[in-house]
């Protein structure tokens, strides 16, 4: 006979407060589980961006050797950098006036990137021999990973470093955007500003200089297909 101070628990309690706990566990699993796939995953995009950024620092070294005033010779005198939504004032106002009225050599991606080879190699062959480098900005470029973490790295670790040349980067702020810091300290010509668009060009001409540059007769109409960025 059981001792009467024997609490007994009955079965069906002692088996769901089981199951419970099962569940629990089951649950705290899933969230490991799923957990360690989210850092494995960011862990590998940052191993995988750390890596490209080493290969940009690499082709910095190899495609351009200073000296006291920069490469020696350029194959255009401009970089465009800029986002596709913004392609249509690049390729009637800008370009047109550069190439067309200016006669400078200006390096486009969509007529001048190479077929075939990697998209960063082009944009970092494009802008080291590139004498001057601007960067068209509105809210869609600073969204786009070709225009930031590319293009406009690749050209401040050039234009901005103590061996790069001087005064070689421009920004043009196209529509309404935040400038960071580090490009609010130099002069950007400001398109955004009603005010600022009738000194505009002069200002931009002024900076841009003459040509050093030979043009090739397929400077313009270029159809070399390339990626949206």
């Amino acid at each position: 006979m059981p001792n009467s101070h024997t609490t007994f628990i009955p079965a069906e309690i002692f088996h769901g407060e089981n199951e419970e706990l099962r569940n629990f566990r089951t649950g705290v699993a899933y969230i490991i589980i799923i957990g360690a796939f989210i850092y494995s995953v960011r862990k590998w995009n940052g191993n995988k961006l750390r890596q490209q950024k080493q290969q940009m620092l690499q082709q910095v070294k190899e495609l351009c050797s200073y000296d006291q005033h920069g490469p020696v010779n350029y194959e255009y005198d401009m970089f465009i950098s800029y986002c596709s939504h913004d392609r249509d004032w690049v390729d009637e106002e800008l370009v047109t006036k550069l190439e067309n009225e200016w006669n400078l050599k200006v390096h486009l991606d969509i007529r001048d990137f190479k077929p075939g080879k990697p998209i960063v190699s082009n944009i970092s062959q494009g802008i080291f021999k590139s004498r001057k480098f601007v960067a068209v900005f509105s809210p869609a470029f600073l969204k786009s990973k070709w225009c930031t973490q590319y293009e406009l790295a690749l050209a401040v670790t050039k234009h901005l470093s103590p061996e790069g040349p001087r005064d070689s980067m421009m920004v043009i702020r196209y529509t309404d955007c935040p400038i960071p810091d580090y490009i609010e300290r130099k002069f950007f010509l400001d398109w955004s500003n009603p005010a600022c668009r009738p000194y505009f060009w002069d200002q931009l001409k002024e900076w841009v200089g003459t040509s050093s540059c030979q043009r090739d007769d397929n400077t313009s109409d270029g159809d070399t297909n390339q990626e949206e960025v």
